[in-house]
């Protein structure tokens, strides 16, 4: 079976914050309305964040978020500055 990869936009929370789902079990989105989901970050939000640790179940998307945080980060930080890339596996 040929790899499929879903280009959805990821939400990011603290381990600890309460996460809302639909009637059909799907997570609400947060940018309909905040009141839903307001724990849940995007990327953006986070990215000046010097030390962020992402864990999570096999297969959802982890590898893929990281490396969109590193080009991300790439693109705004000064040529002085290095990015420590750490997996965990």
């Amino acid at each position: 079976m040929p790899k499929q990869d879903y280009n959805w936009k990821r939400f990011w929370s603290l381990r600890t914050a309460k996460i809302n789902f639909d009637e059909q079990g799907y997570l609400a989105d947060p940018e309909c309305g905040q009141y839903y989901n307001p724990e849940l970050v995007d990327l953006e939000a986070i990215a000046d964040i010097p030390c962020l640790v992402l864990v999570g179940e096999p297969g959802i998307g982890k590898s893929k978020e990281m490396e969109t945080l590193k080009f991300y980060t790439e693109n705004k930080i000064d040529a002085s500055s290095r990015i420590l890339e750490l997996n965990l596996r």
